[in-house]
């Protein structure tokens, strides 16, 4: 069985500092309520989180992690049920503070449920950044007009881990452990070069493609590349995506100088989470509804924190 994350939502939780199983529990819901249009009882939420070993202790504090920065909306059904809206693709992006949300990935569901499901939500966002080593097969013409399919090889990019701490936040140190619990292999990738040849990429020789030491020539070895394990793959749909990025964009739009501001929107749930940031640019409600028609939803008021210099 399969489930399908979005690695930047997790990344933008982490940098904004919000409680990593709060968003850990909200993707579990989702993918156990994938049928009920965002809703899902109380007491079922207990069934499934018991039904896969999670204590009442360690339940108690996520889900109320979870509803505490607005991931789940307790609501009060028919006959006293107590029922939990499940935030969207889209709020839960908003709520971490994401500005656009990368492809969907899927990893296999008990590497999800595992004790190490942070180290395989990392390698599903490094394959998101990088891509993976494909062939494509492209149909052409030679010069005598007949056709001839030439398989074209596109090499995963690779990414320095300067840059994936700057992009994600997490250490030198901690990428190579938590690449290391997600069976992420180091592979030696050389550069080949010869006086008058300039560098040539590993496997330029088409003969022996193995090869990169050759006598006489300079050898440069770079220690970023990577192989993701098989069984965490890239969505090939991309609509879900291009949709949850359209609504982030009208929700990052939603306030009266919104087009005019230039910071990044973190909401969160009342003023004392948003001083536990430490952040500028927080946007935490004020209590204040304002004024709306009778067939208009409730408006609420909402500041952005900032921090005197």
């Amino acid at each position: 069985m399969l489930i399908t994350v979005y690695p930047a939502i997790f990344i933008a939780a982490h940098q904004a500092g919000l409680p990593a199983r709060a968003f850990w529990v909200w993707q579990y819901l989702k993918h156990v309520a994938r049928q009920s249009r965002g809703y899902i009882s109380e007491k079922a939420v207990k069934e499934a989180l018991t039904a896969i070993g999670i204590s009442k202790s360690s339940r108690c504090a996520w889900i109320s992690g979870a509803v505490r920065i607005g991931l789940l909306s307790p609501e009060l059904g028919r006959n006293g049920v107590i029922y939990y809206r499940i935030a969207s693709w889209e709020e839960g992006a908003i709520i971490a503070g994401c500005k656009r949300a990368g492809r969907a990935t899927t990893l296999p569901f008990n590497k999800y449920l595992s004790r190490s499901w942070k180290a395989h939500v990392y390698a599903a966002y490094e394959l998101q950044l990088r891509g993976r080593d494909e062939k494509v097969a492209k149909l052409s013409r030679d010069h005598n007009g007949e056709g001839v399919l030439v398989v074209i090889e596109r090499k995963a990019k690779p990414i320095s881990r300067k840059t994936l701490t700057e992009l994600t936040g997490v250490s030198r140190r901690a990428q190579q452990y938590r690449e290391k619990r997600a069976g992420v292999e180091q592979v030696e990738n050389y550069l080949i070069g010869q006086n008058g040849m300039g560098y040539q990429p590993y496997g330029h020789d088409k003969e022996h493609p193995a090869h990169h030491v050759h006598g006489g020539q300079e050898r440069l070895r770079l220690p970023n590349s990577k192989v993701i394990p098989d069984d965490i793959q890239l969505s090939n749909s991309n609509s879900r995506t291009r949709k949850i990025n359209r609504a982030l964009k009208v929700l990052r739009q939603c306030g009266a100088a919104a087009k005019d501001e230039h910071y990044p929107r973190l909401y969160v749930d009342s003023f004392d989470h948003a001083l536990a940031l430490h952040a500028d640019g927080v946007m935490f409600p004020t209590g204040k509804r304002l004024p709306s028609r009778p067939d208009e939803p409730i408006k609420q008021a909402w500041r952005r924190l900032a921090y005197e210099s």
